[in-house]
């Protein structure tokens, strides 16, 4: 008799925590909504969640307009043709540096771990942008998320 209430017990404890922990996933805030990109970390986000959304429009507004600026169809392309692949990549914002029009926002990506017992690596990057017409518009991003195409001058 004792051992049936201790079974019990310890199966309603793991039903709590199955509840708790389908809880705590489905009402969890969206932290893939878009926000203000009135900061330049504000709009390094909008950027890399316009890339997982294939948004691909929104993501191209944030470039700068510069001569060696890629055509959207290229742009596109880099990541529809996976030449630019960052699904199996997190980053995490870890700083940013604004200096008159410039700024330098500090990142985290970390690769892999997306199947079991595969390792995973981190490593720092750094996204750099510029203040172009009263908006911040990015320069630079680390890869997968910029391909080293753009920055060739004709």
């Amino acid at each position: 008799m004792k051992q049936d209430r201790f079974l019990i017990a310890i199966l309603a404890a793991v039903g709590i925590m199955v509840i708790a922990a389908l809880l705590v996933f489905f009402l969890r805030n969206d932290s893939q909504a878009y926000g203000t990109e009135d900061t330049p970390q504000g709009v390094v986000r909008n950027y890399i969640i316009a890339i997982y959304h294939e948004d691909f429009e929104r993501a191209y507004k944030a470039l700068q307009d510069a001569s060696d600026k890629p055509s959207y169809q290229d742009f596109q392309q880099s990541f529809l043709s996976r030449r630019l692949d960052p699904s199996d990549v997190s980053v995490r914002i870890t700083g940013e540096k604004i200096s008159d029009d410039n700024a330098v926002v500090k990142l985290n990506l970390t690769h892999g771990g997306t199947r079991l017992f595969d390792g995973s690596w981190s490593e720092p990057g750094n996204a750099i942008l510029v203040l172009q017409n009263g908006d911040w518009k990015l320069v630079e991003m680390p890869y997968p998320y910029w391909d080293w195409q753009w920055d060739q001058k004709p």
